[in-house]
């Protein structure tokens, strides 16, 4: 148990993360930090994904039916199997090069913005589906339909 004082500069999620970075763990699987009394937290835990992308670690923020994950100029798999929601925004002003394959909605080297929400509620379709970004930031959210 690491006791951390009221009054800080760091939340509590991104003072442990350091730690954890600290002691050289790169992926790290973010458990209740989504759907609390208060939101803000939420959006925080959200820019500890992009903290550990900036620090070449990589991280999972995982709710009661739903996972989160930053893709930062790279592509991703996603396993075909549960029947799934798949959101994706831009946390980057903008994210160029995106590709959204084997979901119900398709992209091909499209442009997103982070003022403009298309990429929301898309679906698996059976198959692994692959996401991709060649410059920029996207969150990608993950909720369960059952």
């Amino acid at each position: 148990i690491k006791r951390l004082p009221v009054v800080k500069d760091d939340t509590d999620m991104l003072a442990a993360i350091k730690l954890g970075l600290k002691k050289g763990y790169r992926r790290f699987y973010l458990y209740g930090g989504l759907g609390g009394a208060r939101f803000e937290h939420s959006v925080a835990n959200i820019q500890c994904l992009q903290y550990l992308k900036e620090h070449d670690a990589e991280g999972y923020l995982l709710g009661d039916r739903q996972m989160l994950m930053l893709v930062k100029e790279e592509t991703i798999t996603i396993p075909a199997g549960e029947e799934l929601y798949v959101s994706v925004f831009s946390l980057s002003e903008t994210a160029t090069g995106v590709n959204l394959k084997h979901l119900k909605y398709e992209l091909e080297n499209a442009v997103l913005t982070n003022s403009f929400p298309i990429g929301i509620s898309n679906e698996t379709v059976g198959k692994d589906a692959v996401i991709s970004v060649e410059k920029g930031s996207l969150l990608v959210v993950l909720t369960k339909k059952k």
